[in-house]
């Protein structure tokens, strides 16, 4: 028996080092949040101020902009100034960890470890999809918590007082980390579904009370009612369309690259799955039903869900592979553990998306990264700056309060009209020269691997300007500017010839 528990905490922890080892990444600063949030939270603990307008950008700077991920920027520049970008990488990886350890308990419950293993191995590389350090993770944590202690609430049948406090605590800080805590009403609701066909008349009362406590708890926030009805609110109005709110279907088509293929797969696996338990069991296993479709269906539509697809294969797709595997004890004591070793060991050779170690793996920032900030600063170059939207976290951390951003990755900070104008800007010549001359530009600040349809005919257009000169590039960043009286000291140190630029 003393062997059996040291085998499971084993196999425990050597999977949970795997989703630690998944979450490692170097940060690319230049297109990431990161920055944005180092500042938010940079500007709260020494300023004692919570931006709630488009603060960092010079062309909507009244815009009102429901800061929903504030605490998270708080604790995150906190880490930063405790351990630097190493330490933030590391705290990353552990909250991806932790966030995995809950959802695998769930499925240890009820599974068979080949059938756990298995579900948790063919998930591994969803759940290192989105690395990029982001307060989803705390999202991801306590969605597993929340989870968990309810099943494990229900299964004991232990209606405890104390549950409502842990969960209105948990839903406070939820609430002003991210986005995604209206999650926890969906997770009292199914389970109150779940009761309520069960007919279990103590277990209603008691979840009823659960809801309207997430609900209220969710008001207490720096915003009030803004903030709730935020995630219901956000996607209206975006002017510019973001790849991972894209559906898989068109990620398959447009990019055909094997993790929108093997997230695609996790859908049906997942839907497949839901269908098993409800016909094998009806309604005693509806709430994993209802989150394994749900989260299979939310996934299909917009990508940015998949990693918590994976998670919720690992807690209940789990239980349908260890239900249906019961039946055939060949399945499962020779093509399961076969088809387990197998992904295992392609995982950990091959140095693609299906193993951590690709060549972003490691700690702390991507080399150079900051060295266009650093030359900006360094030959005191002017703004106001064109910049392109993914730099635009980057260059608020770097060059704020100094500088400011013409546009930054928030699309809910912009207006529609905006974005057009920004889009044909890049595409009309026209255009460009009214913005121009509307906002008299000195840089040009330009992310070069932006591959949107636009961006990249536009920089070759202004390396060929003569209004225009090329003075710094490395594998992140072009930097041009205006070829005026003002930066003539910069263009004669640093001018770079036009033809070393070859367009592909």
């Amino acid at each position: 028996m003393k062997n059996h528990l040291w085998i499971n905490i084993a196999i425990t922890l050597l999977l949970s080092c795997l989703v630690f080892l998944f979450g490692l990444n170097k940060i690319n600063l230049i297109t990431t949040d990161i920055g944005r949030h180092l500042t938010n939270g940079r500007i709260l603990v020494e300023q004692n101020t919570l931006v709630a307008t488009n603060h960092y950008s010079y062309t909507m700077t009244s815009k009102l902009v429901t800061n929903h991920h504030w605490l998270s920027g708080v604790i995150f520049y906190y880490v930063w100034q405790l351990a630097g970008w190493s330490g933030l990488s590391v705290f990353y990886a552990a909250l991806l960890t932790i966030a995995f350890i809950f959802f695998f308990l769930i499925g240890q419950s009820r599974a068979g470890w080949w059938p756990l293993v298995f579900t948790t191995v063919l998930s591994l590389p969803l759940i290192g999809l989105r690395t990029e350090i982001r307060p989803e993770a705390f999202s991801l944590v306590f969605f597993g918590l929340e989870t968990w202690l309810l099943l494990r609430m229900m299964k004991k049948k232990q209606l405890k007082w104390w549950l409502w406090l842990v969960f209105a605590i948990v839903q406070i800080l939820w609430v002003n980390l991210h986005l995604f805590f209206f999650l926890s009403w969906g997770i009292v609701g199914a389970m109150l579904i779940q009761q309520l066909l069960l007919r279990n008349k103590a277990a209603i009362n008691f979840l009823s009370i659960l809801l309207v406590i997430v609900v209220g708890a969710s008001f207490i926030n720096p915003f009030g009612y803004l903030s709730v009805i935020e995630p219901f609110l956000i996607l209206q109005g975006f002017g510019y369309q973001l790849a991972e709110n894209q559906t898989l279907f068109f990620m398959v088509k447009r990019f055909g690259a094997l993790s929108y293929w093997h997230g695609l797969m996790v859908a049906v696996v997942g839907l497949g799955a839901g269908g098993y338990l409800v016909w094998r069991h009806r309604w005693q296993h509806l709430f994993a039903v209802l989150l394994l479709i749900s989260f299979s269906v939310f996934a299909l539509v917009m990508n940015r869900f998949v990693p918590m697809l994976g998670l919720m294969l690992i807690a209940f797709g789990s239980w349908a592979v260890g239900d249906l595997l019961g039946k055939n004890k060949v399945l499962e004591k020779s093509l399961i553990p076969f088809l387990t070793v197998f992904l295992s060991l392609i995982f950990i050779v091959t140095k693609s998306y299906l193993s951590p170690f690709q060549s972003s793996f490691g700690i702390g920032l991507l080399p150079d990264v900051e060295k266009s900030a650093q030359f900006f600063k360094q030959q005191n170059l002017a703004g106001p700056i064109f910049n392109n939207y993914d730099i635009g976290g980057y260059l608020i951390h770097q060059l704020f309060p100094g500088q400011r951003v013409f546009v930054d990755n928030r699309p809910e900070a912009y207006s529609v009209e905006f974005f057009n104008q920004y889009v044909a800007a890049q595409e009309d010549e026209v255009v460009w020269q009214q913005l121009d001359e509307e906002y008299g530009f000195e840089t040009i600040f330009f992310y070069r691997h932006d591959f949107t349809p636009w961006a990249q005919p536009f920089l070759i257009s202004k390396i060929k300007d003569k209004a225009w000169v090329s003075v710094y590039v490395d594998d992140y960043v072009l930097i041009l500017v205006k070829d005026n009286q003002q930066n003539q000291s910069v263009i004669e140190k640093f001018e770079l010839p036009p033809e070393m630029f070859v367009a592909n």
